[in-house]
């Protein structure tokens, strides 16, 4: 059973998936910015198929960070089955 599948197939991705905007300041210094920036495309090796595409990250160098919700919420105590992400 999977949770949650997602496949890039439309452009609505961006309403599914939110993009983190978090900062840390230390001593009124900010030490870490999360500003990486985010696309959708094919991937870069041979893909699976031609439709096949998945988030990559566009900007070298930085802190990313992106979620989005599950539909439904997850009892691990009920399932008793790993949790996997990939």
């Amino acid at each position: 059973m999977a949770y949650f599948v997602e496949t890039f197939e439309d452009d609505a991705w961006a309403d599914r998936w939110i993009q983190s905007s978090s900062s840390k300041v230390v001593n009124d210094q900010l030490v870490l910015d999360f500003n990486g920036e985010w696309a959708v495309a094919p991937p870069s090796v041979k893909p699976v198929n031609e439709s096949t595409r998945g988030l990559i990250v566009m900007s070298a160098a930085r802190q990313h960070g992106i979620s989005a919700r599950l539909p439904q919420p997850v009892d691990f105590a009920v399932d008793n089955k790993p949790f996997i992400v990939q």
